[in-house]
Order: C-alpha cells, then structure tokens, then sequence
C-alpha cells in the first residue's frame, strides 16, 4: 500500500532493433512525426502545467488540457474524492 502506479506498473517502452532500414524509419518517425501528434509538458513562471504544442510554424503553448471537456474535468474532479489511489 502507498505505493505510486509506477512503482507496480511501468508503461514505458524500449526498442532493440536490429535491422539499420528499421531503426532509421523508427528514429525518423520519432523525430519528425511523433513531436506533431504529441504534447510535451512544462512548468510556467508560477508553476502551472502547460502544454507545448508542434505546429508547422512553431510552437503553440497551451494552458489548459487539450481535448478535454467541462464534462470529462468533472468527472476527474469526482474521482479524486474517491479513496482509489491504491488501485491507480
């Protein structure tokens, strides 16, 4: 008990590739179509998340959770009243 999620369950991933053809399509994709698909998090000035889009022509800072509704923030406001971290 009190343990976080990480500590009992890891998402992250590696990858052994072998093949050169492979490992150069992989590392492409990941330096230039992954950073248009993905977000990348940072502290502001006053300590506040913020979300740092990849555009065409820059970067777009966001300071509220992309793709999320009054309805889908509600529903995490209400289940962090809930007792489930131990099951996170």
């Amino acid at each position: 008990m009190g343990f976080h999620r990480s500590a009992n369950l890891n998402t992250e991933l590696g990858f052994v590739i072998e093949s050169k053809g492979m490992a150069h399509a992989m590392s492409e994709t990941f330096d230039h179509k992954i950073p248009y698909r993905a977000y990348r998090l940072k502290l502001d000035g006053h300590g506040n998340i913020v979300w740092l889009e990849q555009r065409a022509g820059g970067v777009k800072t966001l300071t509220s959770e992309p793709s999320t509704s009054f309805w889908k923030y509600l529903y995490v406001g209400f289940l962090s009243w809930l007792p489930i971290e131990p099951l996170l």
